[in-house]
Formats: structure tokens, sequence, C-alpha cells
């Protein structure tokens, strides 16, 4: 009797089981919570360094099995901000002129997306866990970007980490010519993301 017992208990772990491991290796959809999630970009202008923030509008991913399907992310310009951009007085007229209509025009278009096309599985990578080719459109512009990006599932949650050095100038995000604040800023800046979603 026992004996009985002991192999349906053991028959019913493993078919439990069995159906979980197939459950975690089918699709997995996950929304970004725009509250748990940052994007920081830096800049340079000479030995100083210029930072700030966006907030997360809104985004998802998809993963089915081991292969990355889809990644949209959505981030609201209207909340850029500066961090660390020098005095008081020159972070005011930076971020004036971030959000006016010769750079980010925020006022037209209050986001900015970014819209996976492509996917690939990265071993032993320092820089992540996959390479994440996608548009990203500012402003209308749009270009391509490619970006590694570490993704890790936990408790019905994902976690995203990726950083991306791009050139501002192919969105048409240039310098003015005739300002002290943001004449020798570097066209090139960085992007670091850091995303977190719940499964839907």
């Amino acid at each position: 009797m026992k004996s009985s017992l002991t192999v349906f208990l053991i028959t019913v772990f493993l078919i439990f089981n069995s159906q979980f491991i197939q459950a975690q290796k089918g699709e997995r959809n996950y929304e970004f919570t725009p509250e748990k999630s940052t994007i920081t970009w830096v800049g340079k202008k000479g030995d100083e360094k210029y930072s700030g923030k966006l907030k997360l509008k809104s985004g998802y991913l998809t993963l089915n099995n081991e292969e990355l399907t889809q990644v949209v992310v959505f981030a609201n310009v209207q909340s850029i901000n500066c961090k660390t951009c020098g005095d008081a007085e020159s972070a005011r007229k930076l971020l004036e002129f971030m959000r006016s209509a010769e750079f980010l025009n925020v006022q037209t278009m209050d986001f900015a997306v970014f819209k996976m096309y492509k996917s690939s599985k990265i071993e032993n990578a320092e820089d992540g866990n996959y390479r994440v080719d996608g548009i990203l459109t500012i402003i209308g512009y749009s270009n391509e970007i490619s970006i590694p990006v570490t993704i890790i599932e936990k408790k019905k949650k994902v976690y995203v980490e990726g950083r991306l050095s791009m050139n501002r100038a192919l969105w048409n995000l240039n310098n003015p010519k005739d300002s002290e604040v943001t004449e020798h800023i570097d066209l090139t800046i960085e992007l670091f993301l850091k995303l977190e979603g719940e499964i839907k």
C-alpha cells in the first residue's frame, strides 16, 4: 500500500514538474513598469560630466523559450532632467534648450520609441546575454541601433539592463553654435537602461 502511494505521489510530482517546465519554456509576455524603470543619459563637455534621467512611458518584452521575439520601449521625453549639468543656471539653460523646438521639441512629440526587429543570444559575454537590433525614433528621425542587454527572469518578473553609445547628430539633436552652455558638449552620449516588468 505504501509502495503504491509512493509511486502515485512521485508520478503526480513528475507530471506537475513537467508541466511547470513546459510553461517556463513557452511564450512569456512582460509589460514594463514605468515606476520601476529608468533611462539615464550621460554626456561630456571636456572633463565635465553631464547627466540626467528620462522616465519610461510604456513598453513590453516577449520571450519564447530562449528566443527574444519582441521588445518595444517608449520613453517619455517630456520628463528629461539634468542631475549633473554644471551650476544651477547652466543646468536651467541646458534643460530649457533640450526641451525646446531646436532639440527634443517635447511640446510636439512627447515620446521616443525603440522597436526591435531581431535579436540573438550571446554566450559567455560580459555585456549581456542578448544582442538586440532595432529602430530608434526620436522627433521623427529613425536610425538602426544594436545594443547588448542583460535579461533576467525571476518570479514572474523580468529585469533588463543595457548600455547604448549613440551619436545624437544622427537624430538631428545638434548643439546650437551660438550657445556657450551647449556648444562643446560631445555629440556622442550614452544611454543606460534599467527596466523592470511583470508577466501579463
